[in-house]
């Protein structure tokens, strides 16, 4: 398979492995830290809470981290950053074996994770073509696709498995274990990975991230694409993220398992593109394609919100999983080819930032007008407005 052309390269395969261990990890945690907030606190508002915690902290240090990903050694900082949110895990789990819970250190830890996020992302989104040779680019993001929509199928229900079969904290205790060997796996990288920085750009930080800016305003493609992105976070992730499960919870009598059907499908999707996007010598007509795959989004929203049957509503989900994997195998490419790696790191961190800068209002927004309106009226909207 053309797919598999990056497995030639060493370095790759020990990023891939240590990859895919950890995000089998972070599913688990996923499913661990709602269920002990839950068990302990029996509130929404302290899911809410932890969820701005996380975001808090990702944006405060995100563009900081693009410019860190663009001087450092970009698998040290994959390194670093993983061992921050291995120690964070490792923290929550004596927290979850102790008799006392403590709220404002657990949402402390949960920002830390965010800024342990915020060093991470840039990174990795920018590490592919330093690990692999010009013409496996394609193959080794689509295959780093491909594992982590995997493990997006497969590591809620081991975490579910393992929080009801024992408690929370087994969950928290298998993410950390997770990130300790991917630790151990990325080891090799480290000796084949050059030292360079200084604390002359720790003092050049604003100006190093102007620079990522004035990069970013300098290409039209790139700044309307990132602005694209800001709007996906209100019309299209808001209404996926509060109205679908409130839409299940109405029409499937609250069904956990559609969802987790609905949430497998989307995964599915994205697996099924980007083995297509992967098999490709060249991506030919790459803007067009993610536009073509931002509108197919926005038209699987804006259907989602009709009174469909359920196999209408899971076809609407492949193909929404499928879409936004064609935009994002697409997208990178796209910088990959047209951005030098000095400048990759901001530039992906300028793109994450703001990609998510309006999803906390943007999840807001729906429950808002969910809960005033309904489900299905707040998922059309969301489709047609993109």
């Amino acid at each position: 398979m053309a797919v598999l052309s990056s497995l030639r390269s060493r370095r790759f395969v020990l990023f891939w492995l240590a990859q895919a261990v950890s995000s089998l990890g972070e599913g688990v945690y996923r499913v661990a830290l709602p269920v002990w907030l839950l068990q302990k606190c029996e509130s929404a508002s302290v899911m809410g809470a932890s969820m701005l915690s996380y975001m808090t902290g990702m944006l405060f240090l995100l563009p900081f981290g693009g410019v860190v990903a663009d001087k450092f050694p970009k698998l040290r900082v994959v390194f670093a950053s993983d061992v921050i949110k291995a120690t964070v895990v490792g923290f929550l789990f004596l927290l979850s074996c102790s008799d006392h819970f403590n709220l404002l250190a657990i949402l402390c830890l949960i920002f830390t994770m965010g800024l342990g996020d915020a060093l991470f992302r840039p990174a990795w989104m920018s590490v592919v073509p330093e690990l692999v040779s010009d013409d496996s680019v394609i193959d080794a993001s689509a295959l780093l696709t491909i594992t982590m929509q995997v493990s997006a199928i497969c590591s809620p229900m081991l975490g579910a498995v393992i929080v009801a079969t024992t408690s929370p904290a087994a969950g928290f205790l298998v993410d950390a274990a997770s990130f300790g060997l991917a630790l151990i796996v990325s080891l090799p990288l480290l000796s084949l990975s050059p030292r360079h920085g200084n604390s002359e750009t720790i003092k050049k930080v604003p100006t190093r991230i102007k620079e990522g800016v004035d990069m970013v305003l300098r290409f039209p493609w790139l700044y309307i694409s990132i602005l694209t992105g800001s709007i996906c976070g209100i019309t299209l992730l808001g209404p996926l993220f509060v109205a679908l499960p409130v839409l299940i919870g109405a029409d499937s009598k609250g069904s956990i398992s559609v969802l987790g059907l609905l949430d497998s499908l989307e995964a599915l999707g994205a697996i099924a593109c980007a083995v297509v996007v992967g098999g490709q010598v060249k991506l030919r007509h790459r803007g067009r394609s993610v536009y073509i795959g931002l509108l197919l989004q926005g038209a699987m929203v804006m259907i989602m919100g009709l009174p469909i049957p359920l196999t209408y509503l899971m076809l609407a989900m492949f193909v929404t999983g499928a879409a936004g994997s064609l935009c994002n195998l697409m997208w990178y490419n796209w910088l990959y080819e047209f951005v030098s790696l000095d400048h990759l790191g901001r530039i992906a961190s300028i793109e994450f930032f703001g990609s998510h800068l309006f999803l906390p209002l943007g999840v807001v927004v729906s429950g808002v007008l969910t809960d005033k309106f309904s489900a299905h009226s707040v998922l059309t909207w969301g489709g047609s407005l993109l």
